[in-house]
């Protein structure tokens, strides 16, 4: 969780900004803001759903170039980080596991750990 003071600092903060757009986009969008907060949330969901769609990617080679430089390549948007593999062997094994032909090995490990996943890419 994040500390958010109420002072003057909180009006020039990203969130405040960020906050702010949405809520102008939500008038021009003139939904009613009375009633039950969880039909209103589903509302407003649908309603930013219009004329969207998600594509998920296995790899970055079934991208476009456009796409790859519009969610990856540009400078920033992107993130480089230096991976370093103390294990060799265990990395080889984690990788021919994910990413290898036998699809049973990776279906086991995914029903095995499947409750101690903390984060989620849906």
């Amino acid at each position: 969780m994040e500390e958010l003071r109420v002072n003057d600092d909180l009006f020039t903060a990203p969130h405040f900004t960020e906050a702010m757009y949405v809520y102008e986009k939500i008038k021009e969008w003139d939904i009613a803001l009375e009633g039950d907060v969880i039909e209103i949330l589903e509302e407003i969901k649908e309603f930013a759903r219009k004329g969207s769609y998600i594509q998920r990617y296995k790899g970055l080679g079934e991208m476009n170039p456009e796409q790859l430089w519009e969610t990856t390549m540009t400078p920033e948007n992107r993130v480089l980080l230096r991976v370093n593999i103390e294990d060799a062997e265990a990395a080889s094994e984690a990788f021919t596991l994910f990413m290898g032909d036998e699809v049973e090995p990776r279906r086991n490990y995914i029903e095995t750990h499947a409750k101690d996943v903390k984060h989620l890419d849906v």
